[in-house]
């Protein structure tokens, strides 16, 4: 689900780019291994790979990724995550101010 996540904020971002993603992408039909199919899933070019991880690495992480994961995760993990996400513990802060 987390991917499916980025590619719409990152398909919103790139749009705000001036980017239309339905000129620069090809689309493909999608097939799970229980055969379930997805029309018209994006292809991005790799002309936009360093965008991505620009974006990921700037917008992302430093201001999303801790509100999806406290958001989706159970309390006794976030001592776990303090090492690879510090704003994770930031935000848990903010939040208990807020309250």
């Amino acid at each position: 689900m987390l991917f499916l996540i980025l590619v719409q904020v990152f398909n919103k971002y790139i749009k705000s780019r001036w980017y239309n993603p339905e000129k620069i992408c090809k689309t493909y039909t999608h097939i799970y291994p229980d055969w379930r199919h997805i029309n018209w899933v994006r292809q991005y070019s790799d002309s936009l790979y360093p965008l991505f991880t620009e974006w990921f690495q700037k917008e992302w992480l430093k201001k999303r990724c801790a509100k999806y994961i406290i958001e989706r995760t159970d309390d006794h993990v976030f001592p776990f995550l303090q090492n690879t996400f510090p704003s994770i513990i930031e935000y848990e802060e903010k939040k208990k101010l807020e309250k």
